[in-house]
This record gives C-alpha cells, sequence and structure tokens, in this order.
C-alpha cells in the first residue's frame, strides 16, 4: 500500500472517529458533497439493535456467489433515482471508555438517548460507490440528492433523535471521478470488509431468561483445509462485550479430523435486556452469536456442509444455565453467517 492510499485511509478512518461509532443510524453521509463516481460511507444502525446480529451482506461477489441482502439507491436533483453499488460492509466499534460505551450501560433512563442503545453495541458502516452496474459514473444532476438503503434484515427503530434508512441527504457538485478499481477497493476497503464465515447461534431465546455459557464442539476434515495452514477453524466473538470469556482449543482426532472444542462464559451470566435482569457485568442473549473463523482459501464456504466437511456434534454441544446445567429448550445452530 502506498503513501497516498495509507493517507486516504487514514482520512476516512479519522472522519469515522469524528462521526462515532454508535450503535444508532446516521442522520448524514460521510462525506457530505460528492461527485459522480464518488465513493460516500454510511452509518446503518447498531449491530445488535438494528439487526439482532446478522451480518448485512453486499455480494455477490467472484469468491461468493452469495446474494445481497442489503441495496441502496440515489435520488438527484431532478427526482431521477438510480441503483448504486455496494462495495461492501463493515462493522465499528466505539472505545470502551467513550461516552457511548460507558452511558449505554446506564439503563436507569437518566441518559435518555444512550439508554435506547444496546450495551457494547458497535454499528454497521456501508462503502457506497455513485456508479452504474457497469462500473460507469452515475448522470446524476448537481444539487440536493437522497439516498435510500433497502434491507429486510435492517430494523429502522424509527426515533426521532437518529437518521432514517430512506433519508440521507448528499450534495452533489460538479464534476466526474473516473472509476479505478484498485485505489477504490482493494487497499481502502477490502481489509475492512467482513469475510464470509460460519455462525453459531442460539435456536431460540425465548424459553429462557438466563444462559451461563456454551460449549461447543465442531468436527471438520483436516483436507478441507489447505496443507500445512495456520489458520485452522477459530471461534471469535462478534459482539463487543469485554465480559465474554472464550476457552478453546483444536484436537487432531487422527482420523482425517480434527475438532474445535470451545467454552463459552460469563460469570454473570447472558440475559434478556429487558425486564430487569440485565445489569453491569452482565451480558444479552444477543452477545450469544458467534463466528467460526476459517482460512482465506475457504472463504466461500460453499461446501462447507457437503459430506461432513465442517459438522456441529450435537452431542457434545449444548447451553448452559447460571449453575452449569444443560438447557435443553435452546440448541447451538451452525450455519452461513448470513
Amino acid at each position: 500500500m502506498n503513501r497516498t492510499n495509507l493517507q486516504c485511509l487514514s482520512r476516512l478512518l479519522a472522519a469515522l472517529l469524528l462521526l462515532g461509532s454508535t450503535g444508532c443510524i446516521n442522520t448524514t453521509v460521510l462525506p457530505g458533497y460528492a461527485r459522480s463516481g464518488d465513493i460516500v460511507s454510511i452509518g446503518l444502525g447498531g449491530i445488535k439493535r438494528n439487526t439482532d446480529g446478522t451480518v448485512l451482506w453486499a455480494g455477490p461477489s467472484a469468491n461468493d456467489p452469495a446474494p445481497a441482502n442489503i441495496t441502496a439507491t440515489i435520488t438527484d436533483a431532478a427526482a431521477v433515482t438510480y441503483n448504486l453499488k455496494v462495495i461492501g460492509m463493515f462493522r465499528a466499534f466505539p472505545d470502551h471508555v467513550s461516552y457511548y460505551a460507558v452511558n449505554s450501560l446506564d439503563r436507569s433512563g437518566t441518559q435518555a438517548i444512550y439508554g435506547e442503545m444496546e450495551p457494547y453495541d458497535g454499528q454497521w458502516w456501508i462503502n457506497l460507490q455513485l456508479v452504474d452496474s457497469s462500473n460507469v459514473p452515475l448522470p446524476l444532476a448537481t444539487g440536493q440528492a437522497t439516498i435510500a438503503i433497502q434491507s429486510a434484515v435492517l430494523i429502522d427503530q424509527q426515533q426521532t433523535w437518529e437518521g432514517q434508512l430512506e433519508n440521507y441527504q448528499l450534495t452533489i457538485v460538479p464534476g466526474v471521478r473516473p472509476y479505478d478499481e484498485t485505489q477504490n477497493e482493494r487497499y481502502q476497503y477490502a481489509a475492512y470488509k467482513h469475510r464470509p464465515v460460519l455462525m453459531v447461534k442460539p435456536s431460540d431465546t425465548a424459553s429462557v431468561s438466563e444462559i451461563g455459557g456454551l460449549q461447543l464442539k465442531i468436527n471438520y476434515k483436516l483436507s478441507y483445509l489447505t496443507a500445512g495452514t495456520p489458520l485452522v477453524p477459530r471461534l471469535v466473538p462478534i459482539s463487543h462485550d469485554p465480559n465474554i470469556n472464550i476457552v478453546q482449543r483444536t484436537v487432531n482426532n487422527g482420523d482425517g479430523t480434527a475438532s474445535l472444542i470451545a467454552m463459552v462464559t460469563n460469570p454473570n451470566g447472558f440475559v434478556a435486556l429487558d425486564g430487569g435482569n440485565w445489569a453491569i457485568g452482565k451480558s444479552t442473549l444477543k452477545d450469544l452469536n458467534f463466528a467460526v473463523f476459517l482460512e482465506a482459501t475457504n472463504q466461500a464456504l460453499n461446501n462447507w456442509n457437503v459430506n461432513n466437511n465442517v459438522v456441529l456434534d450435537t452431542s457434545a454441544s449444548f447451553y448452559v444455565d447460571g449453575d452449569g446445567n444443560s438447557i435443553v429448550t435452546v440448541v447451538p445452530v451452525l450455519s452461513r453467517s448470513y
């Protein structure tokens, strides 16, 4: 990455920090002025609060033909509407000692706006380019334009103090930025895009008020991975909650398979945010969404569940209550990331 690309990336990150990685829908586009062909970024809402941990997926791509579950349009000053190119999605999280992170822990109502947020939440961001499907800059009229985001998995909370998914304001200025895939995607944005992964989620938490932790065993064929890769499956949290503990190890079974064995705990439990059970130090039931990281060569994951390539061992995978007893009404489910 050259100096110019690093400077561009630094400016983008600085701007994101200024706007804040809050778990609500942003009111403005970053930047607020753009030419046809330019790239803009928008904060879409909380990872837990607005998507319940569901992954926002911008596909399809050469590595993963999965359909997108999010799209965007722009209506220019001449009232003409165009589809926008979604470059990718990424997550951003606030500093643990920021006003957002600390004040969102106060559920007593003394922090009216922050109290509407999910504790330890982050924000989904979308990168959009003002080009058509052939990467040709759109013939946008100069003046005020509106960007609208559409996604069945993105919940608009319709709060008066936050933005609306269908009403992001952007001013189009004269000029055109030529499309350059290398500069636009490979450097500034690609490293921040979330990768396709497997997800481990509870089957349903409606029947429980508290979960103490999770024991997990995932078996996989060694032939599914590239020989010698150090990037064997690992369990990683989606949540930014610092109270979550994960202990895990990999075991070679000696028969061409290996197992990822993990234990997830929070000494104070995972509880529903509503209902009076949540307190600082506890995690929420939404924090029980985890990703299973796999090596880059298998990021497409199109054959993960074919011929037992990757299998969740249901006999050794279960949730426990606060006393360590197995919970039978909720089971872990392994699936793709969208």
